[in-house]
């Protein structure tokens, strides 16, 4: 059974042995008051900030493709320095706790993220070496309250931002790239888009 957003099977978790819905969407409080619990900014130039950048591996997103599903012959995948291009993958909502941003050593919700960076970032092993940042992204509560969501997506961006700009100026050297996304780290991803302009790349 896969994963739910929680980090543990799908339904486990509240009355009836499903989610705690009313706690999960359950107003998180006042902004302000909870910035030092999301813990210092992640850098990126340091192990335990990235949950893959661009090394071979047999897990994660260097999970090996089945016989005749992709990559090279017989299922396998070139190494990544054989690869023509990048894939900076920005993973989807995962942390479903109590604070409004997830601080990076959160362990909760580490399973379902790493449940997505390998289902999803694996799909661009055959040709790109991959590139996933932490970030402390947004609770899923915050995509229902404006005015708090904003504060909490500015706070997430900023880190994947910050990723972005240090895999170009360490990583990249010039290589093409891919931007990939799902769900709240597509809001990021635009956003990385829309402000190309302002890297230097």
């Amino acid at each position: 059974m896969a994963p739910d957003e929680s980090g543990g099977e799908a339904g486990e978790g509240g009355a009836g042995g499903g989610p705690d819905w009313a706690a999960m969407f359950a107003h998180k409080g006042d902004y302000a008051a909870q910035l030092e619990k999301f813990g210092p900014a992640p850098d990126y130039g340091t192990p335990g900030t990235w949950y893959w950048r661009g090394q071979a591996g047999t897990k994660g997103p260097e999970l090996q493709p089945p016989e005749g599903g992709g990559g090279g012959a017989g299922g396998e995948r070139p190494a990544p320095a054989d690869r023509p291009a990048d894939v900076f993958y920005v993973h989807p909502t995962s942390y479903l706790g109590s604070l409004w941003n997830m601080p990076i050593d959160e362990a909760e919700c580490r399973r379902a993220t790493e449940y997505y960076v390998a289902c999803e970032a694996s799909a661009f092993n055959g040709s790109c070496r991959v590139f996933a940042p932490k970030f402390r992204q947004a609770c899923i509560t915050a995509m229902g309250y404006p005015a708090e969501g904003k504060l909490a997506t500015d706070f997430a961006y900023a880190d994947v931002r910050k990723a972005f700009e240090h895999y170009l100026a360490n990583d990249n050297q010039g290589r093409p790239f891919v931007l990939a996304s799902h769900s709240q780290g597509s809001l990021y991803a635009i956003r990385l888009m829309l402000d190309l302009s302002l890297i230097h790349i």
